[in-house]
């Protein structure tokens, strides 16, 4: 059983040309690599999750939207297939809090309104909660088990 990212790989390198540069596949390449891939999730050769299987092997349509997602992926992730470039977020920390209640109400809050103003104020209430989940998370740290001499370099 292969993993999700090596039949990607497989997959493309059974439609196009991939020798360490820079994969450019067509609208109609593109639909046949999600075809394997979907095909190898069918047959059980690619690994999913449990949870996955249940969510989306007994539903054609949300299998060939996950396929898609997972194929767009790779082919920015991978460096066998994006000429060898590591990939970097775009907008980092722009999921933060994305699981937190609080935030999700306030971002739907936020939707409903038209007034600049009241944007703003939902957009600092986000904000500050945001920020109030990175400091939760952040670690914490015993300075006991710190050697001496480097909290001395340190200025610790």
């Amino acid at each position: 059983m292969k993993n999700q990212k090596e039949a990607v790989f497989t997959a493309v390198a059974s439609i196009t040309n991939v020798d360490n540069n820079t994969v450019v596949v067509t609208t109609e390449e593109r639909a046949q690599i999600i075809d394997i891939v979907a095909a190898g999730f069918v047959a059980n050769e690619i690994t999913m999750s449990e949870a996955a299987c249940i969510k989306y092997l007994n539903d054609p349509v949300k299998l060939r939207q996950y396929s898609s997602s997972l194929v767009n992926n790779w082919l920015r992730k991978d460096t066998r297939l994006n000429g060898g470039a590591k990939y970097i977020t775009k907008n980092p920390g722009s999921r933060a809090g994305s699981q937190d209640e609080l935030v999700k109400n306030l971002k739907a809050l936020r939707a409903t309104l038209s007034d600049d103003d009241k944007i703003a104020q939902v957009t600092e209430a986000i904000a500050a909660r945001q920020a109030e989940l990175k400091a939760v998370s952040a670690p914490t740290v015993d300075l006991d088990l710190i050697p001496s001499d480097l909290k001395a370099k340190l200025g610790l």
